[in-house]
């Protein structure tokens, strides 16, 4: 796990335009104030945004804004086929299990569609 966390932290610090995308509740408001404190310290702006859930509206007004990097935290995990499909380049830090079928689990954290490249990962 250690591994697959310095390996989104990496994707997340490489770009510029950070979106993080959060739950509207306790351990969303608490996991966004956390990866937003470690981006401020890394001296990285962002932008965010809080939701009651994530659906194809919302991803779509993601998609039309264009960050760099969307980073959801404490949702996406059933949202993973329609954050690829849009061709959104994003890290899910979700504890919810995914809901996707057909996809191969890496570890119990990420896992992506065989023989893709991973654009949506979920940490």
């Amino acid at each position: 796990m250690e591994t697959r966390a310095r390996q989104c932290a990496a994707a997340i610090l490489k770009e510029n335009n950070i979106h993080v995308v959060s739950h509207i509740d306790a351990d969303g408001l608490t996991s966004a104030a956390i990866i937003c404190t470690a981006l401020e310290r890394a001296g990285k702006d962002y932008s965010v945004d809080f939701v009651r859930q994530l659906d194809g509206s919302i991803l779509g007004k993601i998609a039309d804004t264009n960050p760099s990097i969307t980073v959801f935290t404490d949702l996406g995990s059933g949202m993973l086929e329609q954050i690829n499909s849009l061709g959104l380049n994003a890290v899910v830090s979700d504890h919810h299990i995914p809901t996707v079928t057909g996809l191969m689990f890496i570890s119990a954290f990420w896992k992506r569609t065989p023989n893709v490249p991973p654009r949506c990962m979920n940490c």
